[in-house]
């Protein structure tokens, strides 16, 4: 059976509207999706902006302080107090060589050595001592 002509053209002028149709909506979608991206490349542009010029501030003040740090005197080193003396000894008595007790005291090794002798010589003297009175 052969469709009528007039039936044939309808059909082609129903798919033809309905891809113009499809066509159009999908420029519009086209158009909305392109302006939802130009919207966030600019934000992401004004973000990008923000960072860069908080990062020169952190930058700026990062010279400043390393200036301050330049110019200002240096803090005298901490003297050998009692608490410390004691955790020298301590860590003298883990075994721990004078290098070492004074990268962790924050005092030199030559400190670290003499607070050792100057113990050894007490201790030398009390044992010293002691033999002495049970004689």
């Amino acid at each position: 059976m052969l469709a009528h002509p007039i039936t044939i053209l309808a059909a082609c002028a129903l798919t033809l509207a309905g891809s113009l149709l499809l066509f159009f909506t999908l420029q519009c979608e086209l158009a909305r999706l392109r302006a939802a991206a130009a919207a966030q490349r600019r934000q992401w542009e004004e973000d990008r902006a923000e960072l860069k010029r908080a990062l020169q501030a952190l930058a700026q003040e990062f010279e400043e302080q390393r200036k301050l740090a330049r110019e200002s005197p240096a803090a005298p080193r901490g003297s050998m107090n009692l608490s410390k003396r004691s955790q020298a000894l301590r860590l003298h008595r883990m075994g721990e060589p004078p290098e070492r007790i004074a990268a962790a005291l924050g005092i030199s090794r030559m400190e670290v050595e003499l607070l050792l002798k100057v113990h050894q010589t007490v201790l030398d003297s009390v044992q010293r001592g002691s033999a002495a009175a049970a004689v």
